[in-house]
């Protein structure tokens, strides 16, 4: 929970800006993220099972076992996969309608699904256009099926069909996503999680949300029987505040795990829920325990550092959940099982040079990022490599 509408655009203006903030901040030795000590430093091999590097052409999107999906950003007309050990890629699938591009792609066991949108997969590629229409399919063998579709008409306000923009996430033979359409019961429409099921394909709405135009719904995230998601709203202090929900397949009903406090956008593994926490010192990454109750605070922003120390675009894998942070110093990964932080790699700093480590993403127990080695002199870059952990 799943997502990936980066550009290439982004990339490089994160890598400029990491340059900015590590040549501002190479002597400070002061870091917000939790303090990780040397024995949860330097044995990251004890959780590593392989390590090595990819092509940097591969816009990764998603990745399984030694598969890596990925996506060509300019374009979007294709879905490829890139296998580790042949080192070769493969077109997998292409857009069903004409001018449509690939936003979104998601594998869950013999299913591919993809969504896909006519117009632009995300809001920073062209300021102010709306979205004309979208549509998700998935292919299970040689057979491929429509889940859902929206076609601008010319009768309804374009702007609603940005509120599509979602992420998809599945587990087994169900899908989940945001949309809008219309409210069961009334005669409205408004904004709705649907649970769909891909071997009887039968669909259903789990949650809907209609005249709230300040509230704001999180991407939903399933795992095995449990579908997750927040409601939010921003404060007058411009911070996040909102209730998580946790959806129960078995029960077909849904609680309300916190309310009215900083926890956003939550992702679930086993019976803990990863999520951002925050507060006015900035966005922190939280773990809640379905089952007791508690939280923690796994590493937090530290907005008292010039310049600017902030978590962001955290994921959850098997077991393990990985983060992002505007220094891009480090890939670490929290093992939720030993309640640990492991430093898989770190900056290697020079007078000459620094690099950044960006885009960190885990799927299923794949780490994959970017590190970046650019000139400390003039910002330039130097060289762009894809690397990946897989871990035990």
């Amino acid at each position: 929970m799943k997502g990936f509408k980066a550009a290439i655009v982004a990339i490089v203006a994160t890598a400029f800006i990491c340059f900015v903030i590590i040549f501002i901040s190479r002597f400070q030795t002061t870091m917000g993220l939790k303090v990780i000590d040397d024995g949860e430093n330097i044995e990251p091999e004890t959780i590593v099972k392989e390590e090595g590097v990819f092509p940097k052409d591969v816009n990764y999107v998603y990745a399984e076992g030694r598969d890596i999906f990925h996506i060509k950003y300019d374009i979007r007309d294709s879905v490829k996969v890139y296998d580790l050990q042949s080192n070769m890629s493969e077109v997998v699938l292409t857009p069903i309608n004409k001018d449509y591009k690939i936003c979104d792609f998601f594998k869950s066991g013999d299913y591919y699904i993809w969504e896909e949108e006519m117009g632009f997969c995300d809001e920073s590629e062209e300021s102010g256009v709306s979205y004309m229409g979208w549509a998700i399919y998935f292919r299970v063998g040689n057979e491929i099926v429509k889940v859902d579709e929206y076609k601008y008409d010319g009768s309804k306000d374009k702007d609603t069909l940005k509120i599509f923009n979602s992420n998809l996430s599945a587990y087994g033979s169900n899908l989940v996503y945001k949309s809008y359409d219309s409210i069961p019961g009334t005669d409205g429409k408004g904004l709705t999680i649907k649970l769909y099921d891909l071997s009887s394909r039968r669909s259903k709405i789990i949650f809907s949300l209609s005249d709230a135009e300040d509230i704001m719904v999180s991407d939903p995230y399933i795992y095995k029987n449990y579908v997750v998601w927040s409601t939010y709203r921003y404060s007058n202090d411009n911070i996040p505040i909102g209730d998580i929900y946790v959806y129960s397949m078995k029960s077909n009903g849904y609680t309300i795990l916190t309310r009215d406090d900083g926890y956003i956008g939550p992702m679930i593994y086993e019976n803990y829920i990863a999520c951002g926490f925050y507060t006015k010192k900035g966005p922190s990454l939280a773990l809640i325990n379905m089952n007791t109750g508690d939280k923690k605070i796994i590493t937090s922003s530290d907005y008292s550092l010039s310049p600017k120390l902030e978590m962001h675009d955290y994921m959850i894998g098997n077991g393990y959940i990985t983060w992002n942070d505007s220094y891009a110093e480090s890939v670490d990964v929290y093992d939720i099982s030993e309640d640990k932080i492991y430093r898989l790699k770190k900056a290697e700093n020079s007078s000459k040079s620094s690099n950044s480590l960006l885009n960190v993403k885990i799927y299923d127990k794949m780490v994959l990022f970017i590190d970046h080695v650019f000139n400390n002199r003039n910002g330039t870059s130097i060289s762009e490599t894809n690397r990946y952990f897989i871990l035990k």
